[in-house]
């Protein structure tokens, strides 16, 4: 098994908060990039010394956000020359970083692509000018496909693009003509989610007045189908639950969440993942910003320890996400025992309902099943076990 590891690197500043957005950002205001750098480079570097991390390699870099795009190249560099002395040899390492369309410059392609980043994520979420307005996106689709061209021309061609569906307003008839247009542009993998309202946000406090009415389950249900069909139909796999890709270009740093590989993650608010043997701890960093530049690079705001048993359903649960499902194998080399004797009550409750079947490899979700999956998994026979 690979000693290697994922490294997510959070970047919270924004230069506007989207209304549906309940992750840890904030405006910039008068926090200095070049101080939350140098704090990033500080926990890194103490960490990395750790007896938990010492002597291995970074298999994939990810810098999330917030608005990484915000960063600029001369602060990148000298990041990522630090993640990249301990990172695995070779050209194979993955380098994503997230992105703003309207962002994207010639400039700025050409000097993320000297710095070693080889995959963006652009934030499109939205093609048509009513649903950008919606969502409050500062971009049209010229600047999608301007963005596209840009990267593409300065060497990156390992290009994502979100999409949100469900969006209050939206028909199935949108989401085909949105669609159409994804398939059209030069993407090499496309990531969709669902609009969920989170507590806390703008979106919420209107949903809660009556003001925000989202689509029927019917109306989500067959908008999934439709996206399923349609990207299936233009050359991508439907390879997760949310994403699809090209042949080759699924993402590396996702799938290693989703078979459970150990992340490191830096930042304010990031979490952080490790296993030894058959037990698991989790940690997540403080999340204010501020606090976090001030206390670097000690900056862990909560621990715990995972039981096997709860290692046991997320290791199932994740990756039972992914369309090739859960090695039976991998399970049992993990944890010592196969998971049909773990979830035996569940797995053959769910094939008998046709939303997972089994073979003497692999455990997996049915198509009916990865539309269905978040229920299935949050049923109680997976308590019940055996």
């Amino acid at each position: 098994m690979s000693n290697g590891f994922s490294l997510y690197v959070h970047y919270p500043y924004c230069r506007r908060i989207c209304p549906y957005c309940d992750f840890n950002v904030k405006l910039l205001g008068s926090d200095k990039p070049s101080e939350y750098i140098d704090s990033l480079i500080r926990e890194f570097e103490f960490r990395i010394a750790s007896l938990e991390w010492r002597g291995r390699s970074v298999e994939s870099i990810y810098l999330g956000g917030g608005t990484p795009s915000m960063i600029d190249i001369s602060n990148l560099s000298r990041l990522l020359d630090i993640l990249h002395s301990h990172s695995m040899d070779g050209s194979d390492l993955e380098v994503t970083i997230e992105a703003n369309p309207e962002d994207i410059s010639p400039e700025l392609a050409h000097g993320w692509r000297e710095a070693g980043i080889n995959r963006v994520s652009l934030g499109v979420q939205a093609v048509q000018d009513r649903f950008l307005r919606l969502l409050k996106r500062r971009h049209s689709l010229q600047h999608v496909r301007d963005a596209l061209n840009t990267l593409t021309a300065a060497g990156i061609h390992n290009l994502n693009a979100d999409y949100i569906f469900g969006l209050p307003g939206q028909e199935v008839f949108d989401i085909e003509k949105d669609i159409a247009i994804y398939s059209e542009l030069p993407l090499t993998h496309i990531s969709t989610y669902e609009l969920t309202i989170e507590q806390g946000t703008p979106f919420f406090r209107l949903y809660s007045r009556g003001r925000l009415p989202v689509p029927t389950a019917d109306v989500v249900a067959l908008s999934m189908e439709v996206i399923d069909s349609k990207l299936v139909a233009a050359g991508f796999d439907h390879y997760e639950v949310s994403n699809f890709s090209r042949s080759g270009f699924e993402s590396h740093h996702n799938i290693g969440y989703w078979t459970m590989r150990d992340y490191m993650g830096l930042g304010a608010g990031a979490h952080s993942f490790i296993k030894r043997a058959s037990v698991g701890f989790r940690s997540c960093n403080i999340a204010s910003p501020r606090s976090y530049m001030d206390l670097a690079p000690k900056v862990e705001a909560w621990f715990e320890e995972l039981s096997v048993s709860t290692l046991e359903y997320e290791f199932l649960m994740v990756g039972l996400r992914l369309k090739k499902g859960v090695s039976r194998r991998a399970f049992n080399s993990l944890f010592g025992r196969d998971p049909l004797q773990v979830f035996n009550i569940a797995i053959e409750y769910f094939r008998s309902q046709n939303l997972l079947i089994y073979d003497d490899h692999m455990i997996c979700a049915t198509p009916q099943g990865l539309m269905l999956l978040d229920s299935v998994l949050a049923d109680e026979r997976w308590a019940d076990k055996v």
